[in-house]
Parts: C-alpha cells; sequence; structure tokens
C-alpha cells in the first residue's frame, strides 16, 4: 500500500500480472476484460466514470487516484457509489 500511481496505472499492473496485454487504458476501457455481473467477487474490477479499482472481498477495493491523492489504499466499496462490476475473462 503507499505506491503512487494512479488508478488505471494499478489495474494494468494487475492484468499484466495475468498475461493480459494492456496499453494505456482510461477507466471506461476495461470492460473489454471481461464480463459485466451485478455482484462482485475478489478479483472484479469496480468501475465508474473516471475510476477503476479491484474489489478484493468483504465490501473492500483496492484504489489508487482516489480524490486526487496517487496513494494506493483499501476503502469501502460503498465510496464508489453506482459502479459496474466486471469478471476478467480468464
Amino acid at each position: 500500500m503507499g505506491a503512487t500511481q494512479d488508478c488505471t496505472v494499478l489495474v494494468e499492473v494487475a492484468l499484466r500480472s495475468i498475461g493480459k496485454s494492456v496499453g494505456d487504458l482510461a477507466p471506461e476501457q476495461f470492460y473489454q476484460y471481461g464480463t459485466a455481473v451485478s455482484t462482485p467477487t475478489p478479483g472484479d474490477l469496480v468501475i465508474r466514470p473516471g475510476h477503476v479499482a479491484i474489489y478484493v472481498g468483504n465490501g473492500q477495493v483496492i484504489s489508487s487516484g482516489m480524490n486526487g491523492a496517487n496513494a494506493t489504499i483499501l476503502h469501502p466499496l460503498s465510496d464508489l457509489p453506482g459502479s459496474s462490476y466486471v469478471r476478467v475473462n480468464p
């Protein structure tokens, strides 16, 4: 935690770690890596306009770039109302 990066870099690095070829993306472009689901499970992407995060379970997400800060933080999913959830394709 505490690494300096924005939200897209955090998720791009995570996707590359599982073998996905990822360029420099905007948050809304992450939909292409999976299927929309109604309820998140650990590992799902949490996407809303201007932000992307990773659901880690127990109502928590890991994000970077929240509220203009570039720190990587663990915080409640409820901080991201109106989000969509994407399960990354294998």
